[in-house]
């Protein structure tokens, strides 16, 4: 995709990003500008509208500042960039609500779906328990193109009852499963006696001589994920571009990935990450082909976590195989959910019903703020 490139006005203190422009054959139909003291609910036209009144709404809801670069990261350079779809309300010309949908394809069968992940849904605070998520909310089911399904993950307690009443339908099971990598580290840790290394090294554990480091993801990775998502019932695409924007062009978190080896060929991909001494397996796909897997990724993992100085281990996991081998490596349940759930549109009813389906910590909106 081609981009131009500008300055924009902005109200918003410190901005000084250059915000790409989509050339006007790939610009959205201008927004719809307010009436004095009118209330409307509309789309936001990245490409178009000045991105500072979005910061402010932000900085206003949440009472710090927004980082630019994150921001940036966030909504201009995704691989899907122009894809993605803004919703907000505004009020006597000021934009108090706003939600956005970030474009996915979840493969069914082996057939390509579009999906939507609903993020950064925020009302400012004099303004809540006006409608403004509803309204917002169903003008997305509106707009989006192709009938797509929404998923929405790490939804707070307050929006949760809300997409249930808009007929999301609660995904399970939909639980992280935690394992300590030893007592006695755990105990040190939480009496902070402990703490996590501070530049976690890239080398692979003793005994796991068959997992090598991946600094980026390229063509090699692309051929993998297409391979083993037809393994899958039902699974979010991967691919080269989104795993380097997610997990290594990220400016405000650090990963760590890895990839198994066998006979020349990947076999599998973890991607890990230490937040203090909490331990986290973000990302997972293996060749549900070979019988020692996930299990040899997951000890890997715990192995690797454990080296570094994580005291427990965390998977979010909702495909059945993974949950078993978690168990199997000694993790348990402890109820821990990000309320995972889902639109299904009559349209993709057939399609979507009885899948197993695979999402991670790495699928959704958890760690994109």
């Amino acid at each position: 995709m081609r981009w131009e490139r500008r300055l924009a006005a902005d109200v918003s203190p410190g901005m000084d990003h250059a915000w790409p422009v989509a050339s006007n054959s790939q610009a959205m139909q201008h927004p719809i500008a307010a009436l004095p003291g009118e209330t409307i609910h509309r789309s936001f036209d990245l490409y178009r509208e000045t991105p500072g009144p979005l910061i402010a709404l932000k900085e206003a809801v949440y009472g710090r500042p927004v980082d630019r670069k994150l921001f940036a990261w966030k909504y201009f350079a995704h691989p899907r960039a122009d894809e993605i779809r803004v919703f907000v309300g505004e009020s006597r010309g000021e934009i108090v609500a706003a939600t956005t949908r970030l474009p996915a394809t979840l493969i069914i069968g082996g057939v390509e779906h579009p999906a939507y992940f609903n993020i950064d849904s925020m009302v400012r605070p004099d303004h809540r328990r006006k409608g403004h998520m509803r309204a917002l909310y169903k003008l997305a089911c509106k707009q989006l193109p192709g009938a797509p399904l929404l998923i929405s993950k790490g939804s707070s307690e307050e929006i949760y009852p809300l997409l249930r009443s808009l007929g999301h339908r609660v995904l399970r099971p939909d639980t992280f499963l935690v394992s300590r990598t030893s007592p006695v580290r755990w105990i040190l840790s939480r009496l902070g006696l402990r703490s996590p290394a501070e530049h976690p090294s890239k080398l692979a554990p003793a005994d796991f001589d068959d997992f090598e480091p991946i600094a980026r993801f390229g063509k090699e990775h692309d051929g993998y994920f297409d391979s083993v998502s037809r393994q899958f019932s039902a699974i979010f695409r991967r691919d080269a571009a989104y795993m380097n924007w997610r997990y290594v062009d990220i400016p405000h978190r650090q990963y760590a990935s890895f990839q198994r080896v066998n006979d020349g060929q990947i076999t599998s991909v973890v991607v890990l990450a230490l937040h203090g001494t909490r331990g986290l397996i973000v990302d997972i796909l293996w060749d549900i082909e070979r019988r020692d897997e996930p299990d040899r990724s997951i000890r890997f993992s715990q192995a690797w976590l454990s080296d570094n100085g994580g005291a427990n281990v965390a998977c979010f996991a909702t495909h059945l195989r993974l949950r078993e081998a978690l168990r199997a490596c000694g993790f348990v349940d402890r109820g821990d959910t990000p309320h995972l759930s889902a639109f299904v549109p009559s349209e993709q009813e057939g399609a979507f019903r009885c899948t197993v389906l695979h999402v991670v910590d790495g699928d959704g909106d958890t760690e994109l703020s």
